[in-house]
């Protein structure tokens, strides 16, 4: 909590804050500025609770920049390299949007992608809609990023939350695994998870061939189809139809001494 101002100050630190405030809207709709050197870049972005309560999750953007490495290494995308500028938002919604208007207006990112959760990505999405950046493979399971015709440049990644209660065993108190049968442990499921998405990522901008520019990019995310590595057994990731998500199955799995166990079969909830 900020400490209290002073009565004497008060009036003039309201002009400061409307001050603020209009130069921050201005920033936030005028255009991006155009980069030199970004014609043998593809640069993509993301928010990720690297500090703060959420910070376990952490691990999916620090997987997301290894997998980024590796895609280097092997010659970039369609010979352009690949930059992932990953930022802390620390899981605060007025921190996310802070950090989402940096890597529109200033770091030009072709798309944001697999930011975590439900609060930050809702305080982000109506920004990154208005400047018709793709906000792609959100992780979190709010059935918000479904609403197409409300918020086009939005997409989910995983299961909706809505979709794995009414998939569930009736009375069955366990936790869901939507990415990877060789996770073993809370902090592998998250690596694995990050893993899937970045993998969905790269498949969007090789499908998305020359053209990077954002709507493409929004069409193949909205049109792919691919088998990740690490999946469940038979879980593939597509969209396209009324899929609005890649993955539209999951299976539960239990903790048993500190570690995950999967349970029972795998669930397609999906159209499928």
């Amino acid at each position: 909590m900020a400490p209290p101002h002073c009565a004497a100050g008060a009036a003039q630190t309201r002009r400061r804050v409307l001050v603020s405030a209009a130069a921050l809207l201005a920033a936030a709709f005028a255009p991006a500025p155009a980069r030199a050197g970004d014609a043998g870049e593809i640069r993509i972005g993301q928010t990720m609770p690297y500090s703060g309560v959420a910070s376990a999750c952490g691990v999916t953007g620090h997987t997301g920049h290894a997998y980024v490495r590796k895609i280097k290494a092997d010659g970039g995308i369609s010979g352009r390299k690949v930059i992932l500028i990953s930022l802390d938002d620390a899981c605060s919604p007025p921190r996310t949007v802070e950090q989402a208007r940096r890597l529109v207006a200033q770091d030009d990112v072709r798309a944001v992608f697999g930011s975590a959760g439900a609060p930050p990505n809702m305080a982000a999405h109506e920004y990154l809609n208005g400047r018709r950046t793709p906000q792609l493979s959100v992780s979190s399971g709010a059935t918000i990023w479904n609403q197409t015709e409300k918020y086009p440049w939005t997409i989910g990644w995983q299961v909706d939350y809505e979709s794995e209660v009414e998939g569930r065993p009736r009375g069955e108190g366990i936790s869901r695994l939507h990415a990877a049968a060789c996770a073993r442990s809370a902090r592998d499921a998250w690596a694995a998870y990050g893993y899937t998405m970045i993998q969905g990522h790269v498949h969007v901008l090789r499908q998305a061939g020359d053209d990077l520019g954002r709507e493409n990019i929004m069409k193949q995310a909205r049109n792919m189809r691919f088998k990740p590595a690490m999946p469940l057994r038979g879980v593939g990731a597509r969209t396209g139809g009324r899929r609005q998500a890649p993955l539209q199955a999951m299976q539960l799995a239990r903790f048993e001494d500190g570690r995950r166990a999967l349970s029972g079969d795998v669930i397609n909830v999906g159209d499928d």
